[in-house]
């Protein structure tokens, strides 16, 4: 049965954001022609929500035309030949990642871990060690914000590879960065504006959604966010990823850089929440200084995750305090306890210190580099080429497939290479798909996200991506 998360809904209400996901999927092609839609009463029990949401919903698609009934026998989906176009349509909700229960061939909206790459053994290895010093030692006192020495192993991997001189007091571990955006919605509040980047990431966008925070979606352009419109939204706090930003790949410049750190300078209480989720990818050229090692005014929090180097089946993220916010930090939120248990805090920490993580990251980085180096290397030798440019692959886990000529190219056509990508069991999203509000410009292409795939899959990928898209302008021309 269909499945749609309506925890991320946001302001919308319960049959419009249905509406939307069930279209969203018809148009995307996952739900193909005269597929039976799931009976109202059982999809209402399914989903949790009323009768009356899941009628509502159907009636709005049936009125336009996306699906169809039969007396006695329920809905189905309309026999739709091109896909509508939908880049012209703005809502807050045509970003939201399709939750169909699908088995994807190729996945390029995924950024799970290759499988056969992390040493488990080792690992599994280094938690006995642990476990046995525990046995022999005793448990070390339960610290809320995480063990001394994961912390400190923390503080000097961001010494070695960022260049960072942190305490580790200040350091807080959670068990992934979104306990992380839960904990700093707490402490900074509620009634404060946050502002993020436009396209940006979509769960980042829901969970403060979720606390009902006031937030201002600023439109990037080719050096970063649009700090003279940040300046005019009164804002209070900025979220920023600055060396790597999602969905776009792009690197903030150094001018933009100091931009916002002189926008946080100018007013009270204002700062920036600087994401470095894949600072340990880099393919090209020494990394840019991170925001908080050029800040001079207490205003930056940063913040990384070990899931894009362990895995997404170690939840462990952490963020570093300025000096200014620490103690009020540790007074205001000390009462929770640990959200990631304390042997693998341990085990996190002697893992870094005997220097497995640091062979484990290069591994990684490698293959990941082989992998980015054959995407990029497959589509050049093809002929259809031209039309497309690779947009920040030098670092990170993602890049864009843009379009260098777009307004030569059918309309709609990212979405519907994505459709018809969709039908042959390949999950690849148009960018559009993560924008949020109008004024938010971006170019037209397509987000890969390649950490999950193997080299042989890349090839078959490219090879498919360039008969859909001949298929589709073929379609277009014969018209």
């Amino acid at each position: 049965m269909l499945t749609y998360d309506l925890s991320a809904r946001g302001d919308c209400t319960r049959y419009m954001f249905l509406y939307e996901q069930i279209r969203a999927d018809i148009t995307h092609g996952l739900l193909p022609a005269h597929t039976k839609l799931p009976a109202k009463r059982a999809f209402a029990q399914h989903l949790g929500v009323s009768v009356i949401t899941v009628e509502n919903a159907y009636v709005q698609l049936a009125s336009e035309g996306y699906i169809y009934s039969k007396p006695r026998q329920g809905f189905y989906v309309a026999k739709i030949s091109v896909p509508p176009t939908l880049h012209n349509q703005t809502t807050t909700h045509t970003n939201t990642s399709v939750t169909v229960t699908k088995n994807w061939r190729i996945n390029l909206s995924s950024n799970a871990l290759p499988q056969g790459i992390f040493p488990y053994q080792t690992w599994l290895s280094t938690m006995r060690s642990v476990i046995a010093d525990l046995d022999h030692q005793g448990p070390p006192d339960s610290e809320p914000f995480g063990c001394l020495p994961l912390r400190q192993a923390i503080s000097e991997q961001l010494h070695t590879t960022r260049g960072m001189n942190v305490s580790a007091n200040n350091i807080v571990v959670a068990a992934g960065s979104q306990i992380l955006y839960n904990l700093l919605i707490q402490f900074l509040g509620r009634s404060a504006m946050y502002a993020v980047e436009d396209p940006g990431y979509p769960r980042l966008a829901d969970i403060y959604s979720a606390h009902e925070v006031h937030t201002a979606h600023i439109p990037m352009d080719e050096h970063g966010i649009r700090t003279d419109i940040l300046d005019m939204t009164g804002a209070r706090i900025a979220h920023v990823m600055p060396s790597h930003q999602f969905p776009t790949g792009r690197i903030t410049s150094v001018p933009r850089r100091y931009e916002l750190l002189a926008w946080a300078a100018s007013a009270p209480n204002r700062l920036i929440i600087e994401d470095d989720y894949d600072a340990e990818f880099r393919f090209s050229g020494p990394p840019l200084a991170s925001l908080f090692s050029i800040d001079t005014t207490q205003s930056v929090i940063y913040m990384n995750t070990f899931s894009h180097t362990l895995g997404s089946l170690f939840r462990v993220g952490y963020m570093v305090l300025p000096d200014s916010l620490r103690d009020e930090f540790f007074e205001k939120m000390g009462f929770y306890s640990s959200t990631v248990s304390t042997v693998e805090q341990l085990t996190l920490a002697k893992f870094m210190r005997s220097g497995a993580y640091e062979r484990h990251v290069n591994r990684l980085r490698k293959h990941h580099r082989e992998v980015r180096d054959t995407l990029i290397d497959s589509f050049e030798s093809t002929s259809l080429a031209s039309p497309f440019r690779f947009v920040g692959s030098d670092a990170g886990l993602h890049c864009v497939l843009e379009l260098t000529d777009s307004e030569h190219m059918p309309d709609g056509f990212t979405r519907n290479v994505s459709a018809r990508l969709a039908q042959r069991g390949i999950l690849l999203q148009p960018i559009d798909r993560y924008i949020r509000h109008e004024n938010a410009k971006s170019s037209e292409g397509f987000v890969l996200q390649y950490s999950s795939l193997t080299v042989e899959q890349v090839r078959g990928f490219v090879r498919e991506f360039m008969e859909v898209c001949e298929e589709e302008m073929f379609t277009s021309i014969s018209k």
